[in-house]
């Protein structure tokens, strides 16, 4: 009868250090969903929520992707959203990088272009 019980013992302790492990992976997930830039799956120089949008739509091309955040900022205009020039400026810009980095048809660049505007147009910091 002892040595069922020890055993009984010895399984609960098993999995009350497996439940631990648990959930110290669940306080490690937790900060990186409050804190996505100390997550090591992006590179430092995308510090912002709209970097990192370009960064993940832009098959993780960070030159790219830094390149068309700062065109973007060094082009749009206050209040450009909602605006069919200004947004077409924004466009065009997005669509000039994206031009010379890909080599594809430009049926497919526009789609492109057009899916990149707009998350770029979501962004609350452009």
């Amino acid at each position: 009868m002892s040595t069922l019980l020890d055993e009984l013992i010895q399984v609960r302790k098993a999995a009350s250090q497996d439940y631990q492990a648990y959930l110290q992976k669940i306080v490690e997930l937790s900060k990186q969903v409050v804190q996505p830039s100390s997550s090591s799956q992006y590179p430092q120089s995308l510090n912002s929520p709209a970097k990192r949008a370009l960064y993940d739509n832009l098959n993780q091309n960070e030159v790219l992707a830094l390149v068309i955040d700062a065109a973007i900022c060094k082009t749009k205009k206050d209040g450009w959203r909602g605006k069919t020039i200004k947004e077409r400026e924004v466009k065009n810009v997005i669509k000039q990088h994206l031009d010379s980095s890909e080599d594809c048809d430009s049926e497919a660049l526009l789609r492109s272009a057009d899916h990149i505007f707009e998350i770029v147009k979501s962004q609350s910091e452009y």
